[in-house]
């Protein structure tokens, strides 16, 4: 006797909610990847998008081990709240910017944000 296909041997539906704002997570990520070099060109701030990713993860390699030890110590909730107001902050900046520095708190609060997300998520699916 075989055991039956079932989609529940690969999918654990406890973590299907995270799962889907994860998805919604990367979309915003994704759009941000996709649509930056066309925006900064518009604004006539080129040069400060090639700046964007290396703040992006500047602030995402100096913040992951701190949230890391935050999610060991107390829970994840420490980290996610926070962590989607820098997010929701970074698209702030980002559709204000006219000026240089903008873009590159866009990309920091983004480090700080999705960069921090992603994990955390990660760690809330697995429980």
């Amino acid at each position: 006797n075989k055991p039956r296909f079932s989609i529940h041997q690969f999918i654990a539906k406890e973590a299907i909610p995270v799962a889907v704002i994860m998805l919604l997570i990367g979309v915003t990520y994704a759009s941000i990847l996709t649509y930056l070099q066309a925006f900064a060109l518009e604004r006539h701030l080129v040069t400060a998008a090639s700046y964007f990713f290396i703040c992006y993860a500047i602030a995402s390699l100096i913040t992951r081990p701190i949230a890391g030890r935050l999610m060991d110590d107390k829970n994840e909730n420490i980290i996610v709240y926070p962590a989607f107001i820098m997010l929701f902050l970074s698209f702030v900046c980002l559709i204000s910017s006219y000026q240089s520095w903008l873009i590159l708190l866009a990309g920091a609060c983004l480090g700080l944000g999705y960069g921090n997300l992603s994990s955390a998520m990660q760690s809330i699916a697995i429980k």
